[in-house]
């Protein structure tokens, strides 16, 4: 989801009466009508005045009482649906209460950091990756860069995309101007670093849609005490030109039937539908995911690593050599099926809370 409405992806276990107020002050922001309207505009377009007002009353109702985001509101087509309909989805914030029941706290601080995710995980990483954090890892970098002069740059507590960048010094005239300016860019206030990383030479089978982003697959897994859970695995697709392939940047999403790796639905994040890449015209529904099998084994695989993480959402990519780890997430989005199915997720999630022993969502 846009993070420019509300950012939970912050939160992390704390004293009952530190969460309370915290949430207080998240859902103050999320009731910041100041860009109600230009909200509106982007996912219906202009309407009559009177349409406008009723819009703007009823969302502002649903994020007093039940906490959803605008932006959540209009991709879930609220307007379109009973309340007992709207009950069935759930909103970013209980999103984040899930997560923080089913997952230690030190592992929701771990997945946080790019780089002590990729360290834990390296050996699905495939490719080599430098943790910078300030000018102390300026040499660390130097030696990373005369190996991949041509690289990606992640910030290390980022999200949705942001900051992501690929950086190319093959015919820098001052590397070491050029390094400097990059560590001063992200080590410096909320950018606490950065994480570089050898570029990944995804396969033609997924890059075929989207050349310039490496298109990667979203497995969640919920360790049960039984099993490892599959939750609605999905498929992310670059468009625009863009170098990442995320939502929140303008990505498809693209539902996946988990038994056989077919994708059945795709959306953007403002809820618009397709059936073909807008860009490359190639066909998405109907398209059987290379590999599939393999990519499911190597969620569980990762799930058994930090067990006690029982929720975890990866990231993977498909190279001719087969899947590599991008990432993990630890709290991980619900809007990838949610959006893309347009059903609700609240009776599954709680279904799973109750196996575990934990209070449904309200």
């Amino acid at each position: 989801m846009k993070k420019a409405i509300i950012n939970f992806s912050c939160f992390i276990k704390e004293q009952p009466f530190v969460r309370s107020m915290r949430i207080r002050r998240a859902r103050k922001k999320m009731l910041d009508t100041s860009n109600l309207d230009s909200i509106i505009k982007l996912y219906r377009g202009d309407l009559n005045l009177d349409k406008l007002n009723r819009l703007k009353k009823d969302m502002i109702q649903t994020a007093k009482q039940y906490h959803f985001r605008f932006d959540e509101y209009l991709c879930y087509r609220f307007d379109e649906r009973t309340q007992p309909e709207r009950d069935e989805f759930v909103p970013n914030e209980e999103r984040v209460i899930f997560c923080e029941n089913v997952n230690k706290a030190r592992n929701l601080a771990l997945f946080e950091n790019k780089a002590e995710t990729a360290e834990i995980y390296k050996k699905y990483y495939k490719r080599d990756f430098c943790a910078v954090y300030g000018k102390k890892d300026y040499e660390k970098l130097s030696e990373f860069v005369s190996k991949h002069p041509r690289f990606i740059v992640k910030p290390i507590n980022e999200s949705c995309g942001d900051g992501v960048k690929i950086i190319d010094l093959h015919d820098s005239v001052d590397k070491f101007k050029e390094l400097n300016s990059l560590i001063n860019d992200y080590c410096h206030g909320i950018l606490n670093g950065f994480i570089a990383e050898q570029l990944i030479v995804q396969s033609n089978d997924l890059g075929q849609f989207h050349p310039s982003s490496v298109n990667t697959i979203r497995i969640t897994t919920l360790k049960m005490d039984d099993e490892t859970v599959i939750i609605h695995p999905f498929l992310k697709l670059g468009r625009g030109g863009k170098v990442v392939d995320n939502g929140g940047q303008g990505g498809l999403l693209c539902l996946i039937e988990p038994t056989e790796g077919i994708i059945t639905n795709v959306a953007d994040e403002y809820g618009v539908t397709y059936t073909v890449h807008p860009d490359s015209k190639l066909p998405i529904v109907g398209f059987k995911m290379p590999h599939w099998n393999e990519a499911i084994s190597l969620a569980k695989e990762l799930a058994e690593i930090t067990p006690d993480n029982r929720y975890t959402g990866w990231d993977f990519a498909l190279t001719d050599g087969g899947w590599v780890m991008v990432e993990g997430n630890a709290r991980g989005q619900f809007i990838g099926w949610q959006l893309t199915s347009q059903i609700g997720f609240k009776k599954e999630a709680n279904s799973y809370l109750e196996r575990l022993n934990i209070a449904p969502l309200k």
